[in-house]
């Protein structure tokens, strides 16, 4: 991982306060609420997610509409700012919105959203891989869903410091998230004096 300074005061202050903390069920899980959990954790070390440009949204929309209708999907639910951060690193590399979240027909209903997690979802990668070896799992504990980052190659410390940013990020956004493999991390931040740097 880089060193502590690649951090903000705040994302320290951050990381102290809430590392310790784990993540909370989301109350009501839906497609919409992913999407934007990941527009917010990207935004940790990519701020034009929040406000992507023009030309790239114009030909973004142009491509969705045109595999929607392939499809034969309505387009007019991917086209979001927050389905275009998520298509920002995962357009062909891992699928996009349409094939990884295409059958929730409604973005806001938790219903469609656990129908779809219940036929759909897994524990690889895919959909959920928002950034190259990071993801943004949503996981199922008994009734409730959470949301879980993780760096899944687990040899690579430099790639952890995108995920902790991500963390920063969704923490500072009141999205209740938790990190893999915590207690390492844990660890590892205990090296630190966070409160004094």
């Amino acid at each position: 991982m880089g060193q502590s300074h690649d951090f903000s005061k705040t994302d320290l202050e951050v990381l102290h306060r809430e590392l310790h903390v784990p993540g909370q069920p989301i109350a009501e899980m839906t497609r919409n609420y992913y999407f934007k959990a990941v527009k917010y954790a990207l935004s940790g070390f990519d701020s034009s997610v929040l406000q992507p440009d023009a030309k790239y949204v114009k030909q973004m929309q142009r491509w969705m509409v045109d595999k929607a209708q392939r499809y034969k999907l309505n387009p007019d639910i991917f086209l979001s700012d927050d389905v275009l951060a998520y298509n920002k690193y995962t357009v062909n590399w891992v699928g996009d919105a349409i094939d990884n979240f295409g059958t929730i027909e409604k973005p806001d209903c938790p219903k469609d959203f656990q129908k779809w997690y219940d036929k759909y979802a897994y524990n690889g990668g895919h959909p959920f891989e928002i950034y190259p070896y990071i993801c943004l799992y949503v996981r199922r504990k008994k009734d409730n869903f959470y949301l879980e980052l993780a760096d899944f190659d687990a040899g690579s410390i430099g790639r952890s410091q995108k995920l902790l940013k991500m963390f920063v990020a969704l923490r500072q956004a009141y999205i209740p998230v938790e990190l893999q493999n915590r207690d390492a991390f844990l660890k590892y931040w205990q090296n630190y004096n966070l409160k004094s740097r």
